[in-house]
């Protein structure tokens, strides 16, 4: 899932894995929420403890190292369908006589 979020929702979402609210990082970094407006009883509590200079500092950290990670992932993506590409081109020739290339045919027969 997160390789298909990373290749697709990825642009539309600057590349977050992140699938819906709720996430302290991410809503502050869309703008649904802001850091400065939350009351203390919103916030996680190791945030919590922390000053509201502090608490900027913590997010803008968990911000960079998600940036850092999501790039290392497209990395990974781009390498296994790299990997996955070439093992295809690598396997045999598939048979025209099975039950599965009848109903590829028949589905894009169907399509067209």
């Amino acid at each position: 899932m997160a390789g298909y979020l990373n290749r697709n929702a990825g642009r539309s979402s600057g590349g977050d894995a992140i699938t819906g609210e709720g996430d302290l990082v991410a809503d502050v970094k869309a703008g649904r929420k802001q850091l400065s407006t939350l009351n203390d009883e919103e916030l996680p509590d190791s945030v919590r403890r922390l000053t509201p200079a502090e608490r900027q500092v913590h997010l803008d950290k968990q911000a960079q190292e998600r940036m850092t990670l999501n790039a290392q992932l497209t990395d990974l993506v781009r390498k296994r369908d790299h990997y996955v590409t070439d093992q295809r081109k690598k396997a045999p020739a598939r048979s025209d006589d099975s039950f599965d290339r009848a109903v590829e045919k028949t589905l894009r027969a169907q399509i067209r």
